[in-house]
């Protein structure tokens, strides 16, 4: 968005030009939000998976760890 901000002092920009740099932040954002969502299911799939015992074996990091490994 600073990018955008900089533009805005700029009498000799175009629209066109502040569209393209909003367009490809947006597609950013987008592309970061998706990533997010698949790490956030990911985690929820663990939780799930958990007991929660006294116990050290954790399936958490158990799927953390296999994730890594892939």
């Amino acid at each position: 968005c600073r990018e955008l901000l900089e533009l805005y002092d700029n009498k000799n920009r175009t629209s066109a030009a502040v569209k393209k740099i909003a367009t490809s932040r947006l597609e950013e954002i987008e592309r970061k939000q998706k990533e997010l969502q698949i790490l956030h299911d990911e985690l929820h799939r663990f939780i799930e998976t958990c007991p929660g015992y006294q116990m050290p074996d954790c399936p958490i990091l158990d799927g953390i760890s296999e994730k890594e490994k892939s």
